[in-house]
């Protein structure tokens, strides 16, 4: 509950204009004798902001120093390269025959003729992004797999490609 008010406050005070605190300290209070700011207040030339979701405080400067408090880094997103990488071949390969991508592709010893050759290709991190692209949405004649497979599961194949190819 704390944490929440502490987060309005906060929001509040960026929220509303002429609500910062003035430049001798005092938080704004009557009778605080202009002690330092309170938590959940500014002082001039300063803008705060709360991450509700990682509770850390970021606090900008009218210098444009930056600072936060608390909470932790949001965490980001793997590269369709970086699943790839870790990616299980095997899954993939039971994957690629669970599909029906031999019929048309072929397998790494006897590709399709007239399809692509998946294992050929060398899969730079462009060729990765373009393969999750057309084994998502598909490209024509081939269909689309999106609503079928998962990153994980594409990464897997793309993972099964790369440890096969020729």
């Amino acid at each position: 509950m704390t944490k929440r008010l502490l987060s309005f406050s906060v929001l509040f005070v960026v929220a509303c204009s002429g609500t910062q605190t003035p430049p001798g300290g005092s938080s704004g209070a009557a009778g605080d004798g202009g002690s330092a700011p309170q938590a959940g207040t500014t002082t001039a030339g300063e803008t705060s902001s709360t991450a509700e979701a990682t509770g850390s405080t970021s606090t900008t400067s009218s210098g444009g120093a930056s600072a936060t408090t608390g909470g932790g880094a949001e965490p980001t997103q793997p590269t369709l390269a970086q699943l790839v990488a870790k990616g299980d071949a095997a899954g993939g390969a039971k994957l690629y025959e669970e599909n029906h991508c031999k019929g048309c592709h072929g397998t790494p010893d006897k590709p399709g003729k007239k399809f692509p050759n998946v294992f050929a290709a060398d899969y730079t991190e462009k060729k990765i992004d373009d393969a999750f692209a057309i084994i998502k949405k598909g490209k024509s004649p081939m269909p689309g797999f999106g609503d079928k497979l998962d990153d994980k599961a594409i990464a897997d194949l793309v993972a099964y490609f790369k440890s096969s190819k020729k």
